[in-house]
């Protein structure tokens, strides 16, 4: 009786060991066709679609970050795209929800506060006669970002790209987004991600409006 009970033991260890190396491969295989995917999106409903496949794989692999953080990333890129208030709000606001849902699959992320931080300032610029508090909500999460991980460069050129747009007026313009490019451009040069699937976008991105900063000293 013993000797059957330890054989349906091992047999039933064997079958769950099983399923969770198949899902676990196909949970691999389906971000890296989306990244794929992510790399060549060029128009906002390319982002769109993206991000809700995205979401998708997150809703099956319920213990992983990282599909949540980039339906999120998505969803605010394809909002940045949209000419109508209301419509970058919608988008805006799902990307928030999203990253807020990361954000319970993983506390303490520097990754995750970065992107929240560049969702509150992006739903800020809709509207920013009324909704000045998120400055603050936007500043203190891309703050939290620095301290999680001091090596990551992305809070850094979120604020510093936040600052290149604001008009200097408000203490922004491209003078004083250089600064914050420049320390933002040391990181990128030197960040490795620290695991498979980690966010590892925003060097190109930083490099231009380095360049634009550039030129506008020489003007």
């Amino acid at each position: 009786m013993n000797t059957i009970i330890k054989t349906s033991a091992i047999m039933l260890l064997t079958c769950v060991l099983h399923w969770t190396a198949r899902a676990q491969d196909n949970y691999e295989s389906a971000m890296v066709a989306a990244l794929q995917t992510l790399a060549e999106a060029r128009q906002p409903a390319d982002f769109t679609v993206l991000g809700n496949r995205f979401e998708q794989i997150g809703n099956t692999a319920t213990d992983q970050w990282t599909p949540l953080y980039y339906a999120a990333y998505c969803q605010l890129v394809a909002g940045i795209s949209q000419q109508n208030a209301d419509e970058k709000d919608r988008f805006f606001e799902k990307a928030l929800n999203l990253v807020e849902s990361a954000e319970k699959r993983q506390a303490d992320n520097s990754e995750i506060y970065a992107l929240k931080g560049y969702t509150q300032f992006m739903q800020m610029s809709v509207d920013p006669q009324n909704r000045l508090d998120l400055i603050s909500e936007a500043e203190a999460a891309l703050g939290k970002a620095m301290q999680l991980d001091p090596s990551n460069p992305r809070p850094y050129f979120i604020k510093g790209q936040n600052t290149f747009y604001t008009p200097e007026f408000f203490g922004g313009g491209a003078k004083a987004a250089k600064p914050l490019l420049e320390q933002a451009k040391v990181k990128f040069d030197t960040f490795k991600p620290t695991e498979k699937f980690a966010p590892n976008w925003g060097k190109e991105q930083c490099a231009y409006l380095l360049q634009q900063a550039a030129n506008t000293d020489t003007q």
